[in-house]
Order: C-alpha cells, then sequence, then structure tokens
C-alpha cells in the first residue's frame, strides 16, 4: 500500500502576506469566475454557512490552480477549472471540488 503525502490546509505558520493576498484574490475570483461561485456556494453550503471557511477553503484551491499553472506553463482558463460533485460513502453523502484539467 503506497502512502500519500498530504499537504494539509492553509495554516497560520505560513507567510502572512501570501495567506491574506490569496484569500483577497480568491473573493475577486468568487465574484468574477461564475464556476468559482458554484464552488464557493457549495462549500459554504457544506460548511454550516460560515463564509471565512469557504473563501479559506477556496483560497487553497486558487494556490492549486496557480501551481498547475506555473507547473504547466499555461495561461487560466475558465473552462478548465471545473467544480465537480462525486458520490462517495462519506457522513454528508458527497464531497465536492474545483479540478484543473
Amino acid at each position: 500500500m503506497v502512502k500519500k503525502k498530504s499537504t494539509g490546509p492553509i495554516n497560520k505558520a505560513a507567510n502572512g502576506r501570501l495567506r491574506n493576498n490569496l484569500i483577497q484574490a480568491s473573493w475577486n475570483w468568487v465574484r468574477t469566475d461564475i464556476e468559482a461561485k458554484k464552488c464557493f456556494w457549495r462549500i459554504y453550503n457544506n460548511n454550516g454557512g460560515i463564509k471565512q471557511k469557504a473563501i479559506v477553503a477556496m483560497a487553497r484551491k486558487m494556490a492549486g490552480h496557480l501551481w498547475a499553472m506555473l507547473i504547466s506553463d499555461q495561461p487560466y482558463d475558465a473552462n478548465k477549472a471545473k467544480c465537480l460533485v462525486t458520490n462517495t460513502t462519506a457522513r454528508h453523502g458527497y464531497v465536492s471540488g474545483c479540478i484543473h484539467v
């Protein structure tokens, strides 16, 4: 069995300016991108209606998108950043997330 290394959540041990900029950029991303807005509201509803948790989750997703764009040397394409819902046997019945293909 292969163990996967978890990178974990955004925490306060990281660079505060970077974290703050990611969160501010995530608010802008949610305001301007329809797919990001759908993803934000899905996360918001799954976290008991706490906007701060949802936007931090979006900031983490944005960091993943930025990393993928950097590695692949590709510009942002809204058609590649999709939200998906996959049915699982999880306690809440489904897991939501955004992927960058």
